[in-house]
Formats: structure tokens, C-alpha cells, sequence
């Protein structure tokens, strides 16, 4: 079972949001109820979108949580601590840093247990490695079965693992903080337009009801709606593109 993903209370959350932006939505491009139906199946592609990214915000705060238990499990092992023993020390490190009901202190938890019972330190990561999808977690793993195998220094293996996920910590960061503009200037092209229908719907509905009214002005918002749409996906796209490079 794989650690990141979608639960059930996240879900209805998309679903109560998504419903609230469909009946703003309705009453802006079409004010009738019954356009409502139009926006059923575009739930499906708006779940998938939020999904992955909320997916991705879990995937960095799983990476974070990560990089601290591994520099825990290698302070513990210079004090004379074993690999196992460590284990145990970076889940009481991680409830404090992250709380206890993080996703990696949760599988600190999983990991001590299952060492509890016998099962080798090298499955144990090995397992944490497949559930996790973590690219580091993975070269950790493989190196740990190595490294015991032959009997090389497991703690500089473990820092040279920690010095890669700070790396790629510091560049999303660096990231993150050059987009965010765009980020905020993503966010206002797709609220001003919604904004400023509805102010002409509050204060001078005169001017646009025949844009509700008849053939061409379904058809018209309707294009319109398909329009803005559009607009949004691509700055959505953009926005993706700009962090994957």
C-alpha cells in the first residue's frame, strides 16, 4: 500500500469545494440551475488535478521529514547507537520536529515494529522505499542491503543520502520562491474576471441580462466559460513547467 495518497476526508473536502464553485460558476456564465449538469463531468479532470498536487505538497513534506530522520538515525549511530536502535531515536526526534501524526513518524513507528518482530533492517527499508516512492529512499535501500552484505560504513552512506535530499530541498525552495509571483499572478487573472461579472450582476444587471437569455447568450457565455477555462488550464501548465525546470 502506498503511503501518499488521496484520503477519505480530503476527498469530500474537493468535492464540498468543488460544488461551491460550480454554483458560482452556474450563476455567473449561466444563472440557472439546471446548468449545473455541465459541470458533473468536469469534477473528474478537477480531481485529478488537485489530486496531484496535493500529492506532490505530501511527496516534499514526506521528503523533508525524511531527510531529518536520516541525520537522527546517523547522530544516533555516531553516539554508538546500531542501525535498528536508530530507528526508534528518529521516531522521538520526528513526533517532536513534525508531530506525531506526520507521515514519516507514522512510519517510523510501522518500521520499529516490524524490526520488533524479526524482520531484517534491509526489508524494512526496502519496504519504506516501495510504500514511500521516494528516488532516495530507493538508493538508500539498495545501498543498506550492500553495506551490510559487505560491511561498509553505513553512516557515511546515510550522509551522503542526507546531503542529496538537502540539495534537492534547497533548489524546490529556491524555486518555489522565484514562481510565487506568477503564482499570485495566476491566482488574480482567474478571480478577476468571475469578480467582475458578478459586480455587474450586483449593481447593473440591466446592462448584461441578455447574456443569460435566449440562444446566442447561452452559447456566448458558454464559449466564454469554455475560454476561461482554458485560460486556466494553460496557466496551471505554465506554472508546473516553470518548477519542473
Amino acid at each position: 500500500m502506498m503511503i501518499l495518497k488521496i484520503n477519505i476526508l480530503e476527498r469530500m473536502i474537493m468535492l464540498v469545494i468543488y460544488i461551491g464553485l460550480s454554483l458560482i460558476l452556474d450563476v455567473v456564465f449561466f444563472n440557472d440551475p439546471i446548468f449545473l449538469v455541465v459541470f458533473v463531468p468536469l469534477y473528474f479532470p478537477y480531481r485529478k488535478v488537485v489530486s496531484s498536487e496535493l500529492i506532490l505538497r505530501k511527496k516534499r513534506e514526506l521528503r523533508e521529514e525524511y531527510m531529518d530522520a536520516i541525520i537522527t538515525m546517523i547522530n544516533a549511530m555516531e553516539s554508538g547507537y546500531s542501525l535498528e536502535g536508530s530507528i526508534r531515536k528518529a521516531n522521538d526526534v520526528v513526533k517532536i520536529m513534525h508531530g506525531e501524526k506526520s507521515i514519516m513518524g507514522k512510519e517510523l513507528i510501522r518500521m520499529d515494529g516490524r524490526v520488533k518482530i524479526g524482520v531484517t533492517v534491509e526489508e524494512v527499508f526496502a519496504e519504506f522505499a516501495k510504500r514511500s516512492g521516494l528516488k532516495e529512499a530507493e538508493i538508500l535501500s539498495g545501498a543498506i542491503s550492500i553495506t551490510k552484505r559487505h560491511g561498509d560504513n553505513v553512516v557515511e552512506l546515510m550522509k551522503m543520502v542526507a546531503d542529496l535530499i538537502g540539495n534537492e530541498i534547497k533548489t524546490e525552495k529556491e524555486i518555489s520562491v522565484l514562481i510565487a509571483s506568477k503564482r499570485y499572478e495566476h491566482l488574480i487573472m482567474c478571480t478577476v474576471p468571475v469578480g467582475m461579472i458578478i459586480y455587474m450582476r450586483v449593481t447593473s444587471f440591466d446592462i448584461i441580462k441578455n447574456l443569460y437569455q435566449g440562444y446566442l447568450g447561452r452559447v456566448f457565455m458558454s464559449v466564454c466559460m469554455l475560454v476561461y477555462f482554458i485560460a486556466i488550464y494553460i496557466g496551471v501548465h505554465m506554472l508546473r513547467q516553470a518548477k519542473a525546470e
